[in-house]
């Protein structure tokens, strides 16, 4: 499928960048993919992340589902259909990955802004993926 690459992992930072995928798709024609990456390796390495752990037993894939679930809904209340993927990995090589393999006409991803501490020790997802990818990439803000 051409058209759309979303990632998604939190609708409450998201949002403004769902509104212009939905708002692009409809003007443009475009399908949406949404794409929800689980790094659990990082999650383990890093103990800023302890409050996963508690949630571990549930299943990242279960919380991945439920991000895609809610970021669907989304979509379908505005008469758009989405498909959605799911990956585990690293969150900005699995992106470019699954551009390149649906190839995608364009990344939509939003800019975190996370705090110092947490860009220093993990890096930021958006400015790896602008920096690599061959896909052309809108940064929402």
């Amino acid at each position: 499928m051409s058209g759309i690459l979303l990632p998604v992992s939190d609708m409450e930072y998201d949002k403004k960048a769902f509104e212009k995928a939905a708002e692009m798709a409809k003007n443009l024609g475009m399908g949406i993919t949404l794409l929800n990456v689980q790094n659990i390796d990082e999650m383990k390495r890093w103990s800023i992340y302890e409050e996963y752990f508690m949630i571990r037993d549930a299943g990242f894939e279960h919380i991945s589902k439920k991000i895609l679930e809610n970021a669907m809904e989304f979509f379908n209340i505005r008469g758009l259909e989405v498909e959605t993927i799911m990956e585990f990995g690293n969150p900005a090589e699995k992106i470019i990955e699954v551009a390149q393999k649906i190839e995608s006409d364009y990344i939509i991803i939003n800019s975190h802004r996370i705090d110092y501490p947490k860009r220093f020790l993990l890096g930021s997802v958006t400015s790896k993926v602008v920096h690599h990818s061959t896909t052309p990439v809108i940064v929402i803000k």
